[in-house]
């Protein structure tokens, strides 16, 4: 059985098209949500977070382990999540330990 060349194209397309779907599914590993987060940790450790706000700044120590965690396992769309929000705490915790700091 002869394969016509119309059909041979819309088979070919049909492939292609599989293709580019699945690369587009692929996550890339959140290697800059991990480095920013990981910088505000120490931005508020060296504003003495641990001592003026120490729950925001524990609080986001265990959201960045969990992020490291998940990044381990593969789950970067968690893992940047994750990343995310200790960032967020981390720089929250900051500015508490320099306002506490300040007065």
């Amino acid at each position: 059985m002869t394969v016509r060349t119309g059909t041979r194209f819309n088979y070919m397309l049909i492939f292609l098209t599989g293709i580019i779907s699945l690369a587009a599914c692929a996550v890339p590993a959140p290697v800059q949500e991990m480095s920013n987060a990981r910088q505000s940790l120490q931005a508020a450790k060296a504003a003495r977070a641990e001592v003026y706000a120490n729950q925001k700044y524990q609080q986001a120590s265990k959201v960045m382990q969990e992020a490291t965690r998940q990044l381990e396992s593969g789950d970067y769309l968690q893992a940047r999540d994750l990343a995310l929000e200790a960032k967020q705490l981390a720089t929250s915790a900051r500015q508490q330990a320099l306002n506490k700091y300040k007065k």
